[in-house]
């Protein structure tokens, strides 16, 4: 969806697939499972805004922008540049993971404010539906609490070592799950936004 559909799963799946293949047979690892992470759906949809405030070419410009880094990997492993790494502290990692933190923040906190703006302050004909924009915060809220609690469960002094890390690793899977549960059978329903068939 952020990408108005221009790259969407099936693209995604396909170009994965070919670039694994090549990827294991090129490059001496094919055990190597290549697949889309956070920062990188955060990235693509950084240049997909790019590309339509400067109305340019979106999958031309993911081209170019693959190429061209690309290029600069392969002038990486030419001159060993990855020498370098040590040289790179934690802190900046740090630095990156907060950024990253930051960018999903902003972009779950969106649909709420819109589904909040939409049902208190700009009611289209005196309409209104806060129950729907309660549910949202309460069901955004829920997941954020109950995945900090989960996450920080490492250190309770509840069950044994082996089970408390488990909880702590999946605390986030967990905590939307159990929210997903609470949006079923707790609260009343909440409209879907799209169809299955939207995402494919």
């Amino acid at each position: 969806s952020d990408t108005n559909g221009e790259l969407n799963i099936s693209k995604t799946i396909i170009a994965q697939g070919v670039a694994g293949f090549i990827f294991a047979c090129v490059a001496g690892q094919p055990l190597v499972i290549l697949l889309s992470t956070a920062p990188l759906a955060i990235y693509i949809k950084i240049v997909h805004d790019i590309c339509e405030a400067n109305n340019l070419n979106f999958l031309t410009m993911y081209a170019w922008v693959g190429l061209w880094n690309g290029f600069f990997l392969i002038l990486y492993g030419m001159t060993e540049a990855s020498y370098l790494m040590k040289y790179v502290t934690a802190f900046t990692g740090e630095i990156f993971s907060f950024f990253i933190a930051i960018a999903f923040i902003v972009d779950g906190a969106k649909p709420l404010a819109k589904v909040l703006d939409s049902n208190f302050y700009g009611c289209s004909g005196g309409v209104c539906d806060q129950g729907q924009a309660l549910s949202y915060f309460i069901l955004l809220a829920g997941v954020a609490i109950v995945g900090i609690i989960l996450t920080s469960f490492r250190w309770a002094k509840f069950f044994k070592y082996t089970v408390r890390e488990i909880v702590s690793d999946y605390g986030l899977p967990i905590s939307v799950l159990f929210m997903t549960l609470v949006r079923h059978f707790v609260l009343f329903p909440v409209k879907r936004e799209c169809n299955l068939s939207d995402l494919l």
